[in-house]
């Protein structure tokens, strides 16, 4: 095997690893969701333990891609455009890589989205139960004094 053919396929056994942690974080990411939904929190928390591993993995390949890039004096396009006419091998695993990438990101933003929402959910909870609630008091000084003012005509005034 000649020097070159060695060097591009480290990068293609990088490019596999990050495939494969890829695809485990996207299974991860779909059990959070579900874990998530049906509120069991230690399901949520064991699978954002397994979250961290993959994604260590992920940013160490990075590195190393960022490496052997530097060393061949490419830059992710140049790569991609002389994978794409000299190593199509190469090319269909970064094109692989990159759209689970893109996968992953979106499920990432959707479990973002319900851990947001329940984040206000439960301070509103809290709210109401610390009595800052934003709607009206029913029964407070401000219910008071609207009560008293209907008995004066000034309720629709007031309104």
């Amino acid at each position: 095997m000649s020097n070159q053919a060695v060097n591009i396929q480290s990068l293609l056994d990088i490019l596999r690893s990050d495939i494969a942690s890829l695809q485990q974080l996207q299974r991860l990411l779909r059990f959070e969701r579900t874990f998530l939904e049906q509120g069991d929190l230690e399901k949520f928390k064991l699978a954002g333990e397994k979250k961290v591993a993959c994604l260590e993995q992920i940013e160490q390949n990075a590195t190393l891609k960022t490496s052997w890039l530097k060393a061949n004096n490419l830059s992710i396009e140049k790569f991609r455009q002389l994978a794409r006419e000299r190593v199509p091998k190469a090319f269909e695993l970064l094109t692989e890589a990159e759209d689970l990438l893109k996968a992953v990101s979106g499920l990432n933003r959707v479990n973002q989205k319900i851990i947001q929402l329940s984040q206000q959910r439960v301070e509103r909870i809290m709210d109401v139960l610390r009595g800052k609630s934003a709607a009206p008091s029913l029964y407070g000084a401000a219910a008071k004094t609207a009560a008293a003012a209907v008995g004066h005509g000034q309720a629709i005034a007031s309104a």
